[in-house]
């Protein structure tokens, strides 16, 4: 607040400045206010997904794009029996 040129700035926790100026007319009024207090619950909070980051990989989808890669490919024996493609890059 500042009397002399009769200007008031409001800054808060969005990162918004308001700023109000008055005029030299000065008159006497009653100023209704209402305080308003926030919550919330952890909870109720839903973060987005952050739009650099990509979804994870659907390793079928991975498979062909994998072979275009430079390297060797070694095939890997699992427990189940099924053999699985493993590409080493250099």
């Amino acid at each position: 607040w500042c009397p002399e040129s009769r200007v008031f700035c409001v800054s808060g926790v969005s990162a918004y400045v308001i700023i109000y100026k008055f005029s030299r007319h000065e008159i006497t009024t009653e100023i209704v206010s209402l305080e308003v207090r926030l919550q919330y619950d952890i909870e109720d909070i839903i973060t987005p997904e952050p739009e650099t980051s990509p979804p994870f990989p659907d390793p079928s989808s991975q498979l062909p794009s994998s072979r275009s890669l430079s390297g060797s490919t070694n095939t890997v024996a699992s427990e189940g029996g099924t053999k699985d493609s493993i590409p080493c890059l250099k």
